[in-house]
């Protein structure tokens, strides 16, 4: 069957390789063992896009337009020197450490399950903190994955979930109707890279990486090559050409002085890189969902304030926080009171910051914040006021601070 693909007039099927390169046949890529460690760039190698945009653009790429204003720049420049502040921050990790105490969890490798050995395993090297969590370093990232592991187990799934086959997990339920997600954190508001079939619903972002690697690994300026290239495979080989060949998933930052791991051979770009996967190379955010409103409601607002947008809400932060909402409620029940020496939700809303956001990139302030509104552990209701700007962040003299840092550096 042939299809219009994102090159306005040119049309491609996935058994007509006569309009491709001989010499990149779906064979030839997988088998491929050219270099790409050079390839960490957003630009094709001539420094300019080549050829003219469909005008038949999807609202995902018009709203890709959109956000690349001046002030979303700003504040995506903003969030990567916050999320450096909040990481090298000492409070941070006395957080996540405390947490993972606090809510049962083995403080060291030896004393997890078998099966939760296996997974951690498992991790090295796609996740962040698995290496750390190994070691047992004393790290952010390896303390909130050990929590992760415990809260994500299947003893937490509630029969009553919406899905019976998707997120089941009971701390996927929203307890406030103006948060994004209300009321079960089981919308679509972002697809995995490999399951966009239309060039032009790729970022613009994204769509010039493809034809940089594309073009460095097999020596081709034009990048129509690699746009034909990728509307002419299968699914599977789609995600394999993606993921295996062109290593998009791999973080292509150079920020890595919270990283303790022993391994620095991880991330196929190179060993300069942190090494873990990243949300913003997996995942694309949608502008619309036509079954769901509160997916486009919720990207409209961002793009109007100016929000950078990564891999939409994070449903990561709300599992944890409500998690670690429930063990404050139960311990302010069974104690009769909460002290000072056991995390706030603040400091724990704080923490998912430090966890999520560039330069580790799964996740943007404004996906965290907005995911988490309305939380409560009987004593503290989590509020996101100030959507426009960073002002929530203050509420913690750690947050503070590192809005200061951010500020300034």
């Amino acid at each position: 069957m042939t299809r219009v693909s994102a090159l306005s007039t040119v049309q491609t099927s996935p058994t007509d390789t006569n309009k491709l390169p001989s010499k990149l046949s779906v064979d030839s890529v997988k088998n491929s063992t050219a270099t790409i460690d050079s390839l960490a760039v957003g630009r094709s190698t001539t420094g300019k896009r080549k050829g003219t945009p469909s005008p038949s653009l999807t609202k995902r790429a018009r709203f890709e337009h959109q956000i690349k204003s001046d002030e979303s720049t700003k504040n995506r420049a903003f969030e990567v020197k916050l999320g450096k502040a909040l990481v090298l921050d000492d409070r941070m990790i006395g957080t996540a450490r405390r947490i993972r105490e606090m809510s049962g969890v083995p403080m060291e490798f030896a004393r997890f399950p078998e099966h939760i050995k296996h997974e951690i395993k498992s991790m090295v090297g796609k996740i962040g903190g698995a290496q750390e969590l190994l070691e047992d370093k004393d790290s952010l990232d390896a303390h909130v994955l050990a929590v992760h592991l415990k809260l994500d187990s299947p003893e937490y799934n509630d029969p009553k979930a919406p899905d019976p086959n998707r997120r089941q997990n009971l701390f996927n339920e929203v307890p406030d109707m103006f948060n994004p997600i209300f009321p079960w954190n089981n919308h679509g508001f972002d697809v995995g890279l490999h399951e966009i079939e239309l060039w032009e619903d790729y970022p613009v972002a994204t769509q010039e990486k493809i034809e940089a690697r594309y073009s460095q690994l097999y020596h081709d300026e034009e990048p129509i090559n690699a746009r034909k290239y990728i509307a002419s495979l299968t699914p599977e080989d789609r995600k394999s050409f993606l993921y295996d060949t062109l290593k998009m998933k791999w973080s292509e930052s150079d920020f890595i002085e919270d990283e303790q791991g022993s391994v620095r051979e991880h991330n196929k770009l190179s060993p300069k890189y942190r090494q873990h996967h990243t949300g913003n190379n997996s995942n694309v955010v949608v502008a619309e969902n036509r079954g769901d409103p509160k997916v486009g409601e919720w990207f409209s607002e961002a793009v109007r304030l100016n929000r950078p947008i990564i891999s939409g809400p994070s449903g990561h932060s709300l599992r944890f926080l409500n998690h670690w909402a429930s063990v404050r409620n139960y311990i302010r029940l069974s104690d009769g009171g909460l002290n000072r020496d056991i995390p706030s939700l603040h400091d724990a809303r704080l923490l998912m910051l430090a966890n999520l956001l560039p330069p580790k990139d799964h996740h943007s302030y404004y996906e965290v914040m907005s995911a988490t509104s309305g939380i409560s552990d009987g004593d503290t209701i989590l509020k996101f006021r100030h959507p426009e700007n960073y002002d929530d962040i203050k509420s913690t003299r750690a947050g503070y601070d590192a809005f200061n840092k951010a500020k300034v550096g």
